[in-house]
């Protein structure tokens, strides 16, 4: 082995050795992330917006109030609203075949009722949504009444009172 191959032998091993540091630092030196919690619903609507998959919009659907859905600080109910399912915000959760997704949403229409199954993603201990996933869809019959009657929300607590 002559000097120069040596020296560019030494460069390169040093290289190696720098960058497998940098990135063993950074791994150690990373905040960890909150741990993500999934929460799966089904709910009924109406499609508003189809899947374009040249545009890359996502399907959109006025769904009817969900009272059950767990929101941030872990406040219960989703009123109706248009909702966009698809594409997900971030990359899709392993378990999910999103081509296949992809395909049975593309089929839906403008005006098709539909009974739609979703996850949400959240952080654990803040109930944050991180992601929203339609993990199904079936048409509905077209005579399919669907209740867009909003959520009752209680009244806030009063915290104007004083102690005597």
């Amino acid at each position: 082995m002559n000097r120069t191959s040596g020296s560019i032998a030494l460069a390169a091993t040093l290289l190696c050795i720098g960058a497998l540091s940098l990135s063993a630092c950074s791994r150690s030196e990373a905040p960890e992330g909150p741990r993500l919690i999934f929460h799966e619903y089904t709910v009924r609507g109406e499609v508003v917006q189809p899947v374009d998959a040249e545009d890359g919009d996502g399907l959109r659907v006025r769904h009817e109030a969900i009272p059950e859905y767990v929101g941030p600080g872990g406040r219960l109910g989703m009123n109706v609203m248009v909702m966009p399912f698809w594409p997900p915000v971030g990359s899709t959760p392993d378990d999910l075949d999103r081509n296949a997704i992809e395909a049975r949403l593309s089929e839906l229409q403008p005006g098709d009722k539909v009974e739609i199954t979703f996850r949400v993603w959240l952080e654990d201990e803040t109930f944050r949504p991180r992601g929203y996933w339609a993990t199904g869809a079936t048409v509905l019959p077209e005579d399919t009444v669907l209740d867009w009657t909003p959520l009752e929300r209680p009244p806030a607590p009063d915290t104007t009172h004083t102690t005597d």
